[in-house]
């Protein structure tokens, strides 16, 4: 029988899977030719995430003492492990489709992936996928809308730099930012704004740059 190790090791060299799954599939605005062969990949894109969160608690001081980082860095480590296998679905397709079936999908994969490691770490990957993928925002706790929050920027952050044809895209874009952006920053200002009005305005002011620095591109 294998050891603990031994399993996590294997779930390791299959998650490096993940190194090629790549991001942003059907999108307009990103060159699909070379996306496919160097683009933003699944674990990049949650490295780049705990990266982000990494460097803006340094700035935030109310929000970063308001938070479980260790958390937010692990619900952002397992977000979307279960595309290693399912792939992304692309923004465009969730747009048109909803994103139920992205979560149907993955929630499949995390079962399936995660079955043969030991039960602790089972119970703790899932756990981490479940929270972020279904707790309702009423319901989720202040890291589960932090880190979503974080994903999202991360995302839109990606598209700007390595995008291109913003302006005419732009009905799009506004389009993807108010349906996956906007949405999540309100429920954690809002969450904020109970518990640390300092906090809450730190999220307000980055929320607003990052709405400036879009507005600026698709002009």
């Amino acid at each position: 029988m294998p050891s603990d190790y031994q399993k996590i090791f294997d779930f390791l060299a299959y998650s490096y899977r993940g190194n090629w799954i790549y991001r942003w599939k059907l999108v307009p605005f990103i060159d699909q030719l070379s996306n496919s062969k160097q683009g933003e990949s699944i674990l990049a894109h949650q490295q780049s995430c705990i990266m982000m969160w990494s460097l803006l608690k340094t700035v935030t001081p109310n929000l970063t003492s308001s938070v479980n980082s260790e958390l937010v860095y692990d619900l952002l480590l397992f977000h979307d492990l279960g595309e290693v296998a399912s792939e992304d679905m692309p923004l465009v397709k969730q747009l048109q489709e909803g994103s139920s079936q992205k979560k149907e999908m993955e929630s499949l994969e995390i079962d399936k992936i995660t079955n043969d490691l030991p039960e602790t770490t089972k119970k703790f990957i899932r756990q981490c996928f479940f929270d972020y993928s279904y707790a309702a925002a009423d319901g989720a706790s202040i890291e589960v809308l932090l880190a979503r929050y974080i994903n999202s920027i991360q995302g839109n952050h990606f598209a700007m730099v390595y995008g291109f044809d913003f302006a005419k895209h732009a009905d799009l874009i506004m389009k993807i930012v108010n349906r996956y952006f906007m949405p999540v920053a309100e429920e954690l200002v809002g969450e904020l704004a109970i518990r640390n009005k300092l906090a809450a305005n730190e999220v307000e002011a980055l929320t607003s740059y990052h709405l400036r620095a879009i507005e600026e591109v698709i002009k």
